[in-house]
This record gives C-alpha cells, structure tokens and sequence, in this order.
C-alpha cells in the first residue's frame, strides 16, 4: 500500500453530465486542477485507449464559459486563472460561507462513493463508525490504472442513467443541447500540445553541469552546456516524466 488517492470531478451544471475527472496521490493543488481542466476540454481518445476502453464510451469535452469553484487555495491560483482567461474562461468562486452553492459537485461524490466506491476491497468508507473493525490496508488491492478504469466506467454509467434532477441521462441531456445549440467550443488538435504546455505546472531551476534535476531525475541535452548557474523556467507534464519543457 503506497498511499490513498485523491479523486477530482468536473461536472456540467445545465446537462449533469461528468466532463472531467483526475485521480491523484497527490493532494488537491494547482496541478491537480490544471490537469482536471486539461481532461475536460480535450478529447479523452487517448486516455481511454491507454485503459482498453473505446472513444465513445466518454465522447464529453469542450472548453468551458465559466468554471465554478469553491474557496479553496488551489482554484485562487493567479496564475490558473491567467491562463485560463487566455482561452476565455472565467474562473467564478461560490460566495463565502454558501456551501449550498456546490450542491451539486457534493451530490456526485456522495454518490460515486456510496454507489461505487464503498464496495471495493480496501475502502476506507467515510467514517470510522462506518468501516467498524475492517481493515482497510490489510484489503487493500487496486492499482492506479485499475481504479481510474474503473472510474471511468462509473463515470458512463453515471451520464446513461436517468437523473432526478432533469428526468433524463445526462448523455441524453448533452446530445439534445448540442443539437439544438452550438458544440462546446473546440481547442483546434494543432493546438493541443500548446493548450496543456500552457497548464503545466512550472518551476525556476538552476541549471547544473549534469543537467537540471527534477523529482529526482536528472534531465539533459547539450544546449544546456551554456547555460550552467542559470535559472530557467521548467515546465512539466505530471503524468509523463520521461521528458520535461524548459522555456
């Protein structure tokens, strides 16, 4: 047992559909919800045929008008927001005090947790009450890989179930907007690279004989030879460290 996840859901207010999810060691930060955002606006083909999954299963994505967030360090993020405004979005923060305001988002994951969550080997449940005398690490037996395959399958059978809210599924709620109206706008695939460089997290680094050194790794190549004792921008991709960007 290495650690216990952290889960992160976008969801859209007028269909109920779930557009974005992020499943993390890391606690909520910058760079979780920079990587939530990059799942919601591109196209998920990539990421659910790396699962075994097919493009359909998940076809929700687009780039949002207005992201609406609680309070939180992590969504007040300047930089975040700078850079989302550079797409046209609006970063837009529930009033202090009215945790009502994020009914919705509270609703799914209660329900993802207690319709999904709660019945895997291992769970934690939401209490201590509640696990009474399970030993939750002794049980404790899904990968990473597995658990967000697994949640991605919670996810389609979230959005093709009928919702109390708007009597209908959410997929079917998306497909009827969409027809009726224009398709969430687009980030154009030449563009995509450009669009997840721009959510990176980033960090000032100095620039050693050997490279630079990042999350214990050390990176080169020759046009560094002179820039040695030079601070430079890295930027880097959480989900792939086999390479790293330097501005």
């Amino acid at each position: 047992v290495i650690d216990r996840p952290w889960v992160s859901f976008a969801i859209c207010i007028h269909t109920r559909a779930i557009v974005g999810f992020y499943l993390t060691l890391l606690p909520p930060n910058a760079v979780t919800v920079a990587m939530l955002i990059e799942n919601c606006v591109l196209p998920k083909t990539a990421m659910l045929a790396s699962l075994g999954l097919d493009a359909s299963v998940w076809p929700m994505h687009g780039v949002p008008e207005v992201i609406h967030a609680d309070n939180a360090a992590e969504f007040r993020s300047e930089e975040l927001k700078a850079n989302l405004k550079r797409f046209g979005v609006r970063v837009a923060h529930r009033d202090v005090g009215q945790k009502h305001q994020g009914g919705h988002i509270d609703r799914l994951i209660g329900t993802m947790m207690s319709s999904h969550i709660h019945f895997l080997r291992g769970t934690t449940y939401s209490n201590i009450q509640q696990r009474g005398d399970e030993d939750s690490q002794a049980r404790a037996s899904v990968s990473i890989s597995a658990l967000r395959k697994f949640f991605v399958c919670a996810i389609h059978a979230y959005n093709n179930r009928k919702h109390s809210a708007i009597k209908m599924f959410p997929s079917q709620k998306w497909n009827e907007h969409c027809s009726k109206n224009a398709h969430p706008r687009q980030i154009e695939e030449s563009l995509h690279e450009g669009f997840r460089y721009v959510l990176y997290p980033e960090k000032p680094k100095l620039i050693r004989a050997g490279g630079i050194e990042m999350q214990g790794r050390f990176y080169y190549a020759p046009c560094l030879q002179h820039k040695v004792r030079e601070k430079l921008i890295v930027k880097f991709d959480p989900n792939d460290l086999s390479k790293i960007f330097v501005d």
